[in-house]
């Protein structure tokens, strides 16, 4: 089966995988064909951890400074989430919380999708796990 064939049936299953490189051992996620490192084929799939920490955030709409009278917007947040035995970071929602409560460092954890194959998205994003 191919790799990401693989990765999309863990997602099925409520499972993270990531790509881990033979020769240098970086962790990929999401899962890469080539380890960005040593170009080395990453043929080798690893299940992952639920959580992560969020390096830094962002809401959705910071530089807009454009005002539109009539239609109030909700707030998005996105953060940049490096889960846990991961090389990189990737962004994406960060659910359930409010801006105020977010520090950079804390720990977060996947929020699911009712997502399937052909029903997707299957992470919708991530949440804080403690608010203390």
């Amino acid at each position: 089966m191919y790799i990401l064939d693989e990765f999309y049936v863990g997602l099925d299953e409520k499972k993270i995988f990531g790509s881990k490189c033979s020769k240098c051992k970086k962790v990929y996620f999401p899962p890469k064909i080539r380890c960005k490192k040593c170009l080395e084929q990453t043929n080798e799939l690893t299940e992952l951890s639920q959580t992560g920490i969020l390096k830094n955030f962002i809401d959705s709409y910071s530089g807009n400074h454009v005002k539109q009278k009539h239609k109030k917007k909700k707030q998005e947040l996105y953060g940049l989430v490096q889960i846990e035995k991961t090389s990189d970071a990737i962004i994406m929602p960060i659910l359930n919380t409010e801006k105020a409560d977010l520090k950079p460092g804390m720990k977060v954890k996947v929020v699911w999708g009712i997502g399937k194959i052909t029903d997707t998205p299957h992470i919708i994003g991530f949440e804080p796990i403690d608010l203390e």
